[in-house]
């Protein structure tokens, strides 16, 4: 099969990695959930977390993960790569860090981890909010 130049040239187009193709992160949230909960319990702490299967009363835009750690709160909410916060997820948020706190989005296990570092990383204070 023969191809002119321009056909090639959309060819090439077609085949170059397109940009969502290289943001990093999870296909499946479902999966970050279950690895950040395992964490939580290998490490003793406290993480409260919502079933995705069901439908809940929990508050409109809470975030995944509120995780209790030795001095710190950690506000999560996992996403996957191309995962989008809704409306009210960005208000929760929004009125968190009027409050002195951060609702840190988490698209991939190596996130959350690198997380965990940066907060055992830093000196336990009087706001130690992270």
């Amino acid at each position: 099969m023969r191809m002119t130049s321009q056909q090639y040239a959309e060819y090439l187009v077609r085949q170059m990695p397109k940009p969502e193709d290289s943001v990093p992160g999870c296909e499946d949230e479902s999966t970050l959930h279950a690895d950040i909960a395992q964490e939580c319990r290998r490490q003793g702490w406290l993480a409260f977390h919502g079933s995705m299967a069901h439908r809940t009363s929990r508050t409109l835009g809470e975030p995944d993960f509120v995780i209790l750690m030795p001095g710190r709160v950690l506000l999560i909410e996992a996403k996957t790569r191309l995962g989008k916060q809704s409306p009210d997820q960005l208000a929760v948020a929004a009125m968190a860090g009027r409050l002195g706190h951060t609702v840190h989005v988490i698209r991939s296990f190596r996130d959350f981890l690198s997380l965990i570092r940066d907060c055992e990383a830093k000196p336990l204070g009087i706001s130690s909010a992270v």
